[in-house]
């Protein structure tokens, strides 16, 4: 009976290391597929948008009922099919108007459609990841240096306390730089004093 409970332990034990093994393997991000951006055209509603012409000036008033910001309005006549564009900046869920120069679409149009260009950008997505071994080696890596930058900024708080003590305000700014300069490449000795 002894026996059998100390190999049901053992036996326990190996499998508790392998599931909890499998179980934090985390995958981590090798190299990611770089970011894509497009535009795209929506138009708007009639009731969502005017527009007047005067002497070659076109005015247009539009509502931007979607929640992304516009950043171009395109207007494009129904009668002979001219159009006419102006870079914009609309945020969402708000009005916006803007004037374009634009003689030849106030003379020939009589109706005309707005569209309303966003900007849209793609998921971020992983194009390959570290093995098990790599990931483990990037973040050992990662907790190294992560100790380093913490042992240095230590380092260097602490001498800037103890050489600015009775020290004129006029030279702290040398003492912050030859503490800087020592928290980068410290002596033995300066580890030991100022390191913990």
């Amino acid at each position: 009976m002894p026996h059998n409970y100390i190999l049901n332990s053992i036996l326990a034990a190996i499998s508790l290391m392998v599931f909890s093994t499998n179980v934090h393997a985390e995958r981590m991000c090798k190299k990611m597929q770089p970011t894509k951006y497009d535009f795209i055209d929506k138009a708007v509603d009639n009731g969502d948008w005017s527009w007047s012409c005067s002497n070659g000036i076109l005015s247009i008033e539009v509502y931007n009922k979607i929640s992304a910001t516009a950043h171009k309005l395109k207007i494009v006549g129904s009668t002979k099919g001219t159009t006419a564009g102006e870079s914009v900046s609309i945020q969402g869920n708000t009005n916006g108007s803007t004037i374009i120069l634009a003689k030849n679409f106030c003379r020939k149009e009589k109706g005309a459609r707005l569209y309303l260009t966003y900007m849209t950008r793609e998921k971020e997505k992983c194009l390959e990841y570290y093995t098990e071994a790599e990931a483990l080696n990037v973040k050992k890596e990662q907790a190294r240096e992560a100790k380093k930058r913490k042992t240095t900024r230590t380092i260097y708080n602490n001498c800037v306390v103890s050489k600015s003590r009775n020290v004129d305000r006029s030279a702290l700014g040398n003492v912050k730089r030859l503490c800087v300069e020592i928290s980068k490449n410290p002596s033995i000795w300066q580890r030991l004093r100022w390191g913990s």
